[in-house]
């Protein structure tokens, strides 16, 4: 399958690198380049045992890459999981983020699975997914 996942933090960097060593076409996308950049050589900004090595692989197998290009990974997508932060901000969730990339992906003109997947880390960045 092909897969888009919307944010390379945590949650959407570890599922992609696991889905594309799986055998799945992974496009992991970011707001943020220097996030992106490394990712694109084989260098994680997170850590998780074994992340480097599986990244490195995936990224050879050309399973993986990374790209700020949100719009191009969609329309490739068969499935769209979105890993933005939810942060928890005086005990309210926000969503802004998450809705804001369900925004992006109504703009595709096909149907496809749309997989949320949230965490309450705050994002490093309050960027917005605009078209």
């Amino acid at each position: 399958m092909r897969i888009a996942i919307i944010g390379a933090g945590y949650v959407g960097l570890v599922s992609g690198v696991c889905l594309a060593a799986e055998g799945h076409d992974v496009t992991c996308v970011d707001l943020r380049n220097d996030v992106i950049a490394p990712l694109s050589v084989g260098v994680p900004h997170i850590h998780e045992r074994g992340l480097p090595e599986l990244l490195k692989s995936v990224l050879a197998s050309a399973r993986f890459r990374a790209t700020t290009e949100l719009h191009a990974s969609l329309e490739m997508a068969e499935i769209a999981l979105i890993a933005v932060g939810t942060p928890a901000e005086n005990g309210a969730i926000d969503l802004s983020a998450v809705r804001q990339c369900a925004r992006q992906i109504a703009l595709i003109s096909r149907p496809f699975l749309i997989i949320c997947r949230s965490s309450r880390r705050a994002p490093s960045s309050r960027g917005q997914w605009t078209r």
